[in-house]
């Protein structure tokens, strides 16, 4: 037999495969992502209520006062800028030098 005989043969040949076997996992009626943002929006409510008193701020030239939670969201998308801006920057560097 020619080696063309033998792969012609074994194409035809059916492959051994594996019987699919399907999980019956039993769905769940209770809806456990509805709930879970239901308990996220809870604890959020909460921290804002918690944190809604005012505060007195004072930054070089500026003063006032204002709500915790309007200070504490400033901050927090004041750092993710500074972050990505950071991350960005890094990255153009690393593409610019790797081209060099």
């Amino acid at each position: 037999m020619k080696d063309r005989d033998r792969k012609t043969t074994e194409e035809q040949s059916p492959s051994p495969v594996p019987p699919t076997v399907e999980s019956h996992k039993e769905k769940s009626s209770f809806p456990w992502k509805v709930a879970g943002g239901g308990a996220l929006a809870l604890l959020l409510i909460w921290f804002v209520i918690q944190n809604s008193h005012s505060v007195q701020v004072n930054l070089f030239w500026w003063s006032g006062e204002y709500p915790m939670i309007l200070l504490m969201a400033a901050v927090a998308v004041s750092a993710i800028l500074v972050w990505e801006t950071l991350s960005l920057w890094r990255r153009r560097k690393k593409q610019a030098g790797g081209k060099e």
